[in-house]
This record gives C-alpha cells, sequence and structure tokens, in this order.
C-alpha cells in the first residue's frame, strides 16, 4: 500500500519522477510480473524479506538499496513477519537524463545499459556504496516535503549524484563506450514521448509517432528503445494499463468502459495487456485492491 506519493514534473507538467513509501503486511506473496516506463531506485527503510528478479532472488534486510531499469520485471515475494516493512521507492523516467541541459546527464544511462553478465540489483547495507548513497536518498525525500525554492532542481541534482556514485563504484557495470545522441535527435524524441503522452488512448500507430520525431519508423524504434529502455509500443501499452488502473481504482465503469477509454479496441486485446503489465486479470486486481483497503 502506498502512503503519501511526491511528483517532480517537467515543464509540460508529465510526471518526471515520484517518491513514495511502500508499506505492506508480512507474508509469502505470489511471484507476478509488472512492467513500468520508469527505472526504479529503492532503500529498505524497514524490514526483511526476498526480492526476486526474474531467476534471481536477493535476501533484503534494512538498509539495502536496488535499482532496476525500466521495464525490469522484479516482485518482493516474501516479506518476513520480524518487523514492520517500509520501503521507500523513488520511480523516474529514464527522459529526465537526457531531455533536459542539452543531455548533460545521458552518460549515467550506463547503469542500465553497460551491465555485465555479474550485474547486482542489490547493493549490501554494508557496502560502503550504500552509506554513501542513503543520505542523498534521503535528502531527496526531505526536498519534497520542504518545497523550498529551487527543490525541483535539488532533487534532480541528488539522483544525478546516486547515479554517478554508482556508475564509478560498480564493478558490475561495463567500461565499454556509450554513444550519446545529440542535442538535436534528443529534441525530437522528447517531441514524440510528448505526443504519446498526450494522445496514447487514441487509436495509434508507430508510423504516426515516428513522423513526430521526423524520423524513420526503424531508426524511431532503435533510438527510443535505447535511451528509454523500453520499444515505444510497449510504452504505449504501460501508459494505456496505468490508465485502466487508476480507472479501476476510482471509477465505477464496466471493464469494456475502461478498455474503450484506455485506447484498446477490444477487450480480449485490454485482458491480454493488462495480464502482461501487471501480472494478474483486471479481476484479480480489483480483488487485491479491495484486500487491501479493507
Amino acid at each position: 500500500m502506498k502512503q503519501q506519493e511526491f511528483i517532480l514534473y517537467d515543464s509540460g507538467k508529465r510526471p518526471l519522477l515520484r517518491l513514495f513509501h511502500s508499506v505492506v503486511p508480512a507474508g509469502r506473496r505470489a511471484y507476478r510480473e509488472h512492467h513500468h516506463t520508469e527505472c526504479e531506485l529503492s532503500l529498505f527503510c524497514n524490514g526483511a524479506g526476498i526480492y526476486t528478479v526474474g531467476k534471481q532472488t536477493y535476501t533484503f534486510q534494512k538498509g539495502d538499496v536496488f535499482l532496476f531499469g525500466s521495464d525490469e520485471t522484479h516482485c518482493i515475494t516474501n516479506i518476513f513477519d520480524e518487523e514492520p516493512f517500509d520501503l521507500l521507492n523513488i520511480h523516474f523516467e529514464p527522459r529526465i537524463l537526457w531531455d533536459s541541459q542539452g543531455g548533460a546527464a545521458l552518460p549515467l544511462l550506463r547503469v542500465f545499459h553497460n551491465r555485465s553478465a555479474e550485474f547486482s540489483n542489490q547493493i549490501h547495507r554494508e557496502n560502503p556504496l550504500a552509506l554513501e548513497m542513503i543520505p542523498k536518498i534521503l535528502e531527496m525525500e526531505k526536498e519534497f516535503q520542504k518545497k523550498e525554492i529551487g527543490y525541483e532542481l535539488k532533487i534532480r541534482l541528488y539522483l544525478y549524484d546516486v547515479l554517478l556514485l554508482i556508475l564509478r563504484s560498480y564493478t558490475d557495470i561495463e567500461e565499454k563506450d556509450f554513444v550519446c545522441a545529440n542535442e538535436k535527435i534528443l529534441g525530437q524524441l522528447s517531441d514524440a514521448i510528448t505526443f504519446i503522452n498526450l494522445h496514447y488512448t487514441d487509436i495509434l500507430t508507430l508510423e504516426e509517432v515516428a513522423r513526430k520525431a521526423t524520423m524513420s519508423k526503424a531508426y524511431f524504434s532503435t533510438i527510443f528503445k535505447k535511451y528509454n529502455g523500453i520499444s515505444p509500443w510497449d510504452y504505449i501499452i504501460i501508459k494505456r494499463i496505468e490508465k485502466a488502473m487508476n480507472l479501476l481504482r476510482h471509477n465505477n465503469f464496466t471493464k469494456l468502459e475502461i478498455a474503450e477509454q484506455c485506447g484498446f479496441q477490444s477487450i480480449s486485446n485490454f485482458y491480454k495487456a493488462f495480464q502482461k503489465v501487471t501480472g494478474m486479470s483486471p479481476t484479480s486486481y480489483i480483488k487485491a485492491k479491495n484486500n487491501t483497503d479493507s
């Protein structure tokens, strides 16, 4: 269950970064693949349990930090009942690293793209890197709470600083070159994302979105995935399902009405997409929500 959520927006009022706490009851939890367009940086403020990432499992405790790329499936599958559970989540769109300052922070994407086979999503609580990162992560939350002048910039700088610490310290990030796009291409990509975020519930084609970026469909797909970690079509589907989840939580529309409002042309396509993105059916999602609220 989410506690208070803070959101950092860009100049177009599009969410760039979300910070919130998750407080979940102890017990075993079924593994389900869920997907989101954001990258994730998480700090376990309290509690212990098991994190499952694909075929890899990690035992976590208070003070551990985890890092996930966009569309990287992960699920907490067990929460021990030794102490209350509290997870500080920071979800941020990859474009926060390239859609400003001429892409100056773009090389930080290497943290997500240049991983070796030995890469670990967990930064252990006893790792000096974790001890250096945690105060900066907590300061991000304080900036949201205080909202003093320039707090949006300060939050970005803390995020950049944390990712730079990882880039410099992680031995599981390869040293191969990361080729950066020029400012013009990044601007075209930003225009396409703006168009998607405004029209993802409409009937869209990849050709139409690529035209907004003034790129060929093939080149656009390659560039989009390179700098967002996800294909443009998967990005659209996830945005649609996120809207559907919000409608399921807060409205009494039928599932067909929700499917239509979210851009799906058939109820079967809606169900398939919902299962793929959330790991459960719309009906199961509603039941899980009701159980959490009760």
